[in-house]
């Protein structure tokens, strides 16, 4: 008797974006949203994926 250790996911569509501003030639921002719609997703039952998620990132290029 072996129990079943693995299961299907079904269908999981995570939507992501981000947008840059380049300020000058060195130095850029970036703001981006992670699980945009943020939808209650599983790839395994109990363990949650994370929610939506927002940030912002400033580069400088030497």
């Amino acid at each position: 008797n072996t129990k079943n250790l693995y299961s299907s996911t079904g269908c999981v569509s995570v939507w992501n974006t981000k947008a840059t501003l380049r300020a000058t030639k060195a130095v850029s921002f970036d703001l981006g949203i992670n699980n945009v719609f943020d939808r209650n997703f599983y790839y395994n039952y109990g363990y949650p994926e994370a929610g939506r998620s927002v940030f912002g990132n400033i580069r400088y290029k030497f």
